[in-house]
């Protein structure tokens, strides 16, 4: 529905409604809506796109949960839409890491679209809320969306990556989130599913806004999914490698026991090799070892560093 990253509400409508119609045909969990009007909303903006609004209404009726991006423009009080349509989880964007200086150079508006906010973060620092993002009062959520590598055909570096900053980036780490979420448990309606993703957050700032808000927990989101309306004591699995014998308790996903200190597990980094269970968390190993550019690739977003897979 975008060219060159612009688009008509239109073709969003036309596309919304084709994924509506094909539902029966073809159902799935969650419609990710990375893009955004350049105008912006402070509260519901329903009043001011009905036909936008419709269409999605057709989505949530049937059970889709629909996530969309804010924006990038900088703003503290409006954000795009569809962000601002009741219904839809708006999601801003935080720093995924610690970084000296983001972006390295210049602003983010040399490496977004036109729209994208003059700025930069200095420090920057992980579950930062990234100066670009744009934020409201009905944005509860954040997620990583500065700084993204992920393959794409488009201006890559040497190993088939492109490095980006957005809330583009940040709505599709929800909309994934939401999408395991109802897998765990499917009776979940998209209200369900924003209350929990709600629930199950941990702290992020805006140091110059002084505005705190909510960072997506993944893992901690799914389990509660799975607890969601049982009793305690049923079964679930709070993706701890490390623990066992894990229990509903007040709708939360719970450990009654840690494995031993040395029991293999996956860290979930594929670059590195010899994890093992250390006080009841997984602790990563060493590098992977690795002879060639390929090999790494092979082991998700790994590049070769002296002869060790580390992350890109």
């Amino acid at each position: 529905v975008l060219t060159n990253n612009t688009g008509r509400r239109s073709a969003w409508i036309a596309a919304i409604d084709w994924l509506t119609s094909a539902f029966d045909q073809h159902p799935f969990q969650a419609l990710n809506m990375s893009l955004g009007t350049s105008a912006l909303h402070q509260g519901d903006c329903r009043a001011e796109y009905p036909a936008l609004s419709a269409a999605i209404d057709g989505l949530l009726a049937r059970g889709v949960v629909v996530v969309a991006s804010t924006g990038n423009q900088g703003a503290l009080t409006e954000i795009s839409a569809p962000a601002c349509i009741s219904g839809v989880i708006a999601v801003g964007a935080t720093l995924d890491d610690d970084w000296p200086r983001l972006p390295e150079f210049g602003t983010y508006a040399h490496f977004g679209d036109r729209t994208s906010a003059g700025c930069f973060d200095l420090p920057a620092n992980v579950d930062q809320i990234a100066c670009f993002s744009n934020l409201s009062d009905r944005v509860r959520l954040v997620a990583p969306g500065a700084a993204i590598a992920a393959p794409t055909p488009f201006h890559v570096d040497d190993l088939g990556f492109r490095t980006s900053f957005g809330t583009s980036q940040a709505a599709p780490a929800v909309t994934a989130i939401a999408g395991l979420m109802v897998e765990a448990n499917p009776v979940l309606g998209p209200a369900d599913v924003a209350s929990l993703l709600g629930d199950t957050v941990a702290d992020a700032w805006h140091p110059a806004a002084g505005i705190n808000l909510r960072r997506v927990d993944a893992s901690a989101a799914v389990g509660r999914a799975q607890c969601h309306a049982k009793p305690d004591g049923a079964s679930c699995d709070d993706g701890d490698a490390c623990s066992v014998d894990d229990v509903c308790q007040a709708e939360t996903c719970t450990s009654e026991h840690d494995r031993a200190d040395g029991y293999p597990c996956s860290d979930g980094n594929d670059c590195t090799v010899g994890d093992a269970c250390a006080d009841g968390s997984c602790r990563p190993g060493g590098p992977k070892a690795c002879a060639t550019p390929g090999e790494c690739l092979a082991a998700a977003f790994c590049r070769v560093a002296g002869g060790e897979c580390v992350d890109h």
